[in-house]
């Protein structure tokens, strides 16, 4: 998968992007409603297609008074009912080869406006803004995306960002339309996918992601997502107050945090002595070498974690991330590929050692896995 921006394609982003497309206009403010919809402003139809039965007979040839016949004249074309192509008309670009006459085209314009007054002039206590728009595929597909949630945890300066994506994609063989709650920064066709994955990897009960295929109601169904993310917004303040409680439930001791990690990446064994794996030198390999680097790690401080925090379970858990983030892609040598490691950090193994590192950290610090939102008590 790669950028996906092509020649006509049009992009805003609010920030740096890493491909640096000029198509792509970068901004250090949030990006207007206004400024998204003209990015979407383009016609797509649906163009009738023909088949060609190889050439008509001589008999049937309208020849000029020079006595030749175009190539197109000798070609026999004929119309076929009910499957049409999708075109943008201002470049003569063919986005989908193969539609039906039902294929319902989504007013991403529209969806635009809905966002802003559903959601924008709503959670004005935590101002949700937008944060990147654009087409990919010259225009094949179209996607928005929000931050939604901005905030920080006890101890620690750097935010956490949650993000609301809506991914219109039209291109053959498309997922249709889908949105995610995800915590990727979508900028090309490589995020917008991973934001997927994300999402998908993430839903339990619907709240994560949602897809709608381009029916007649496509537009309708949209909109009752988008009115749906009050769910979306419990969930940031779910996960939030989740690391606060981490945060909030004091040190931890080195014994826990490396009972832990041997659950978590078990020692290399030698089965002749027992023990675990040593270099001639005496030094740790593998799993083993890979715990003491995050016990290390975490016991000499975290930039941006405030020192009265360093010792706790929060910044032993950042430790595990920061660790596992900063590995390289494994090479798989039965199909040759090496691994995606942002993929693998948000959809892939590590995401579930993420996700086990953290139950096992509340666990040993008998952290209550319950928050209360609005007076309802949620348990996670």
């Amino acid at each position: 998968m790669g950028h996906g921006i092509e020649l006509v394609d049009q992009g805003i982003v609010w920030g740096d992007t890493w491909h640096r497309k000029e198509q792509y206009k970068r901004i250090n403010r949030p990006i207007e409603a206004h400024e998204i919809k003209e990015l979407f402003d383009y016609e797509i139809k649906h163009i009738p297609t023909a088949v060609s039965w190889g050439t008509k007979p001589d008999e049937m040839l309208t020849y000029d008074r020079y006595g030749k016949v175009s190539e197109e004249e000798r070609i026999k074309w004929e119309r076929v009912p009910g499957v049409y192509a999708l075109g943008r008309p201002d470049h003569q670009i063919i986005l989908n080869k193969c539609v039906s006459s039902a294929y319902t085209l989504l007013d991403m314009n529209n969806i635009v406006s809905n966002l802003y007054s559903q959601v924008c002039q709503v959670f004005t206590d935590n101002p949700i803004h937008f944060e990147s728009a654009g087409t990919l595929y010259n225009g094949a597909i179209q996607f928005v995306s929000l931050v939604i949630d901005r905030s920080t945890v006890h101890g620690d300066d750097s935010p956490t960002l949650t993000r609301y994506m809506i991914s219109n994609n039209m291109r053959h063989g498309g997922k249709g339309i889908e949105q995610t709650f995800n915590t990727v920064r979508v900028v090309c066709d490589n995020t917008r996918g991973m934001a997927i994955s994300h999402a998908l990897y993430h839903d339990i009960d619907g709240s994560h992601y949602r897809r709608t295929k381009h029916y007649a109601d496509c537009n309708n169904q949209v909109l009752l997502n988008i009115r749906e993310m009050w769910i979306l917004k419990e969930r940031a303040q779910v996960e939030k107050m989740r690391m606060d409680n981490l945060a909030k439930a004091g040190n931890m001791s080195v014994n826990n945090a490396r009972l832990i990690l041997k659950k978590l990446f078990p020692d290399n064994i030698d089965p002749e002595t027992g023990v675990a794996k040593v270099s001639k030198k005496g030094k740790a390999l593998g799993n083993t070498k890979k715990q003491e680097h995050i016990i290390d790690l975490w016991q000499e401080g975290q930039e941006g974690i405030h020192e009265n925090y360093q010792d706790t379970g929060y910044a032993f858990f950042n430790a595990i991330t920061n660790v596992l983030g900063r590995e390289n892609g494994k090479f798989n040598s039965s199909t040759g590929v090496k691994s995606d490691v942002d993929y693998d950090n948000i959809a892939g193994a590590r995401a579930v050692i993420k996700e086990r590192a953290l139950s096992l950290i509340e666990e040993s610090m008998n952290v209550d896995r319950s928050v209360v939102i609005d007076g309802d008590t949620i348990n996670y």
